[in-house]
């Protein structure tokens, strides 16, 4: 038995590294933070909903199963786009743009979440307010 598990995890690691990694350009340092900062979201979504009491949300697991898988997809969508010859004369990186947009997203959300938890980061709180506006307004308009 413990031969399968170790084989199985051996195959998943191949699997990333031969096939997620190349998928999504490589492994630079602008996809390290993003995945860093993805699993800081993680457990501070997850510590926030333990504060709360509202670990077993669905919303919150549409999150972690359906948004976050879905930034790396359109990641590696973006880093294809990259590779075809219109793109390659325009002199910028679709790929890294979204990386940069998605590690700003990733950052605030971890803000956000440190707030509910108690940790106030002086100077953030007027963009959190700005953000919540935002979303306001947007769920308004539908």
């Amino acid at each position: 038995m413990d031969r399968i598990i170790d084989s199985t995890k051996e195959f998943l690691i191949y699997i990333f590294i031969g096939l997620i990694i190349p998928l999504l350009g490589g492994l630079d340092n602008d996809i390290k933070i993003l995945f860093t900062l993805t699993v800081f979201d993680i457990v501070t979504g997850i510590l926030k909903g333990i504060k709360r009491k509202n670990l077993f949300s669905s919303k919150m697991y549409k999150g972690f199963i359906f948004k976050k898988p879905a930034i790396y997809l359109a990641i590696a969508t973006m880093y294809q786009l990259d590779k075809s010859t219109a793109m390659q004369h325009l002199g910028f990186s679709l790929r890294t743009t979204l990386i940069n947009g998605c590690i700003i997203m990733e950052g605030l959300s971890i803000v956000e979440n440190l707030e509910v938890l108690g940790f106030s980061i002086p100077g953030i709180k007027n963009i959190l307010e700005e953000r919540r506006v935002k979303k306001v307004d947007k769920n308004d308009e539908m």
